[in-house]
């Protein structure tokens, strides 16, 4: 049996010999320490013998606790160090390209070309790395909800690719299952991704609403496709409606090769149904 690259032998209802539990003691002690890792042991254990499995399933959430830990760490040094360093460096190129228009500089002169690309160079750096952040802390979906996760996510593609990306949602956040927030957020995500790559727009919106029926709309003004078309690669179509059928929802996809796209999901009574039997449903 083996999981995060450990390794346990032994069927999973099994007793845990004295090794498999030491073996658990020092996977939990990477994460909590070594006195919470005896502690956890022991109130679990209490008089009886740990099964294989249980001492698995410890381990597993060990493991998912030091790599989200990890994760935050270093999205915070990386905010706390890269992302402000690139910020007042465009904030400084900004103020002498303005010193330098004040000062009688040719604007087009190479000085003052030189400038404004250093200075798009670094606001594109910026925007990169608060993509790279908001990957790096996906838990503004868990914690804050589907709208302002998106919100985010339009922010990061609007400076990074020079886009209008608007959203237009209720403020509050929406009673959605975190099952369905997680596969709505990658669809509306997958639908953005595919406007910057295919579509060439100028703008994109994102309107959200919910009225018993969850309906979420991507569009933009850029250059559609035919949606009937036997074989549309790179689009990750199939994918997209893979994750709306397993939370009991549609995708479609209004388009042509001469027009803009839309693109629409639907989820009928969406704040209804919980994560246990979307995930019943899904298996």
């Amino acid at each position: 049996m083996a999981r995060f690259g450990r390794t346990i032998d032994g069927p999973s209802n099994a007793k845990a010999d004295p090794e498999q539990i030491r073996q658990a003691e020092t996977e939990l002690a990477g994460s909590i320490g070594i006195a919470s890792a005896r502690i956890m042991i022991a109130s679990v254990a209490g008089e009886e013998q740990l099964g294989v499995e249980e001492v698995m399933e410890m381990i597993d959430e060990a493991s998912q606790v030091a790599t989200l830990e990890e994760r935050h760490r270093l999205a915070r040094e990386l905010h706390d160090s890269v992302s402000q360093a690139l910020f007042s460096m465009t904030l400084y190129t900004r103020a002498v390209e303005l010193a330098a228009q004040k000062e009688g500089a040719d604007p087009n002169g190479p000085v003052t070309r030189g400038l404004a690309e250093l200075r798009n160079l670094t606001q594109g750096a910026l925007a990169e790395m608060r993509g790279a952040l908001f990957q790096l802390r996906p838990d503004t979906l868990h914690e804050e909800g589907l709208v302002s996760a998106i919100r985010k996510g339009a922010s990061a593609i609007a400076v990074r690719e020079n886009l209008r990306v608007e959203v237009i949602a209720p403020q509050e956040r929406l009673p959605l299952s975190a099952f369905r927030e997680e596969e709505l957020f990658r669809v509306v995500q997958e639908a953005m991704h595919n406007c910057v790559k295919h579509a060439s727009p100028s703008r994109i919106e994102v309107r959200l609403t919910l009225d018993g029926d969850l309906v979420i709309e991507v569009a933009d003004d850029g250059t559609g496709f035919d949606p009937a078309a036997p074989h549309i690669a790179g689009l990750g179509l199939t994918g997209m409606r893979e994750r709306m059928r397993r939370i009991g929802g549609q995708l479609m996809i209004d388009s042509c090769p001469t027009g803009s796209t839309t693109v629409r999901l639907v989820v009928p009574d969406a704040a209804k149904t919980d994560d246990a039997e979307l995930e019943e449903r899904a298996r």
